[in-house]
């Protein structure tokens, strides 16, 4: 009879909740990719529908067909001017900064869960709690980030246990801090008209992501990288760990870096130089508007050694190998922090805005780069050590 009871539990789990992994979430990336499979299969109607079905999920942003080697011809269909339409209307919505969304129910189910950490019926629980019930954002951030393993999510987090304990009260706290990011969407909308602000989605990961834009639901912040306290336990976490996780004081500067990406409408990057104006350009903009850094350590390594910083900098800026500069750690050998590509590229973007007469229209400039190259020439950044050199020869 136990036996019984315990199969009648798991069919009625069974029929309440898809097996992981297999669920349909209505998110702009789900339908995105359910419109590639059809189109694996010739089903052009389907691909349709499957659009369709991301507008109405709320997809604001047009490249993702148009940039996309898969749907690029879709401009060309019939259905084409209903479909923009459809994006453009969710564009709308987004384009005043009262309106801005930041959405932190996220966090609060996660630690509905918690406790529940290391039962047998962990990954069912936090699957059935956490995402199924979750939002758009955090579904959108267990499909391209969590790879949707629930297993490998709760084993990172179990690893980690003492510091996610130790940061519940400050993780709870973010809601607080939405008149600061309205405040600086409105200042950004001062001075670049065009920008649009998406929903911005805190939640919590397992310390593998900080933020990003991907997937086209938002920002998806992972806090678990914010919370650093005076009684957050960041002892027992590794290295590699402690390099990743941040004072929660840096939250917004962090947060609006990423939110600045939304608004960049490069050419495609590829070299060094290129990415590290990309990366550097959202940490000006950010410091422009609020006045502080995303990573204080980086530009205060920077300005002791900017002479030296641009010398080896300048040596590689137009390879395509970022390693040494951009998405990396500290190295041991040099000593230098991880990162320093975007110091390079704040600088070489600050020298262009400082340059400029019209500030408003160098802002565009900034955001809209089509010539790497000539960004860096226009902006006069190199020869500011050209004429150091000059001046100790002489």
């Amino acid at each position: 009879m136990k036996k019984i009871f315990h199969f009648a539990l798991a069919m009625i789990f069974f029929l309440q909740y898809p097996l992981l992994g297999q669920t349909n979430f209505d998110t702009p990336y789900f339908w995105l990719g359910n419109a590639r499979e059809s189109l694996k299969k010739s089903d052009t109607s389907e691909v349709i529908k499957s659009l369709e079905k991301a507008i109405e999920a709320g997809l604001f942003y047009e490249e993702a067909i148009t940039n996309s080697r898969s749907f690029h011809f879709v401009s060309e269909r019939p259905e084409w001017p209903r479909l923009q339409k459809g994006i453009l209307e969710n564009q709308s919505r987004l384009q005043k900064p009262e309106a801005l969304i930041l959405e932190t129910k996220d966090i609060q189910r996660f630690w509905d869960v918690f406790p529940s950490l290391d039962d047998e019926q962990a990954e069912d629980l936090f699957y059935k709690n956490y995402i199924l019930k979750g939002s758009k954002g955090l579904q959108t951030f267990y499909q391209i980030r969590m790879n949707e393993d629930i297993p490998l999510f709760l084993q990172r987090i179990r690893e980690r246990a003492p510091y996610y304990k130790s940061i519940q009260p400050i993780s709870l706290a973010f809601e607080s801090m939405k008149p600061e990011f309205v405040e600086a969407a409105q200042k950004l909308d001062s001075i670049y008209p065009e920008a649009i602000f998406p929903p911005i989605y805190l939640l919590m990961g397992s310390l593998n992501n900080v933020g990003t834009a991907d997937g086209f639901a938002g920002m998806l912040i992972g806090v678990e990288h914010l919370s650093v306290g005076s009684e957050s336990e960041i002892r027992l976490l590794s290295g590699i760990d402690r390099e990743i996780v941040f004072k929660v004081e840096q939250t917004v500067p962090i947060i609006f870096h990423e939110y600045i990406h939304f608004q960049q409408k490069n050419k495609p990057e590829k070299t060094l130089l290129e990415y590290s104006i990309m990366e550097g350009a959202a940490d000006f903009l950010t410091w422009l508007i609020l006045g502080k850094h995303t990573n204080p350590e980086v530009f205060e390594f920077g300005n002791g050694h900017e002479e030296k910083l641009w010398s080896e900098f300048s040596a590689s800026m137009y390879g395509e190998n970022t390693d040494d500069w951009l998405f990396n750690l500290r190295d041991p050998n040099t000593g230098y922090p991880g990162n320093m590509g975007y110091y390079v590229g704040f600088r070489i973007c600050e020298s262009y805005y400082q340059k400029a007469s019209d500030k408003q229209q160098a802002i565009q400039d900034i955001l809209e780069i089509k010539d790497f190259e000539e960004f860096l020439r226009e902006s006069s950044y190199a020869e500011k050590f050209q004429k150091s050199i000059h001046s100790t020869l002489n």
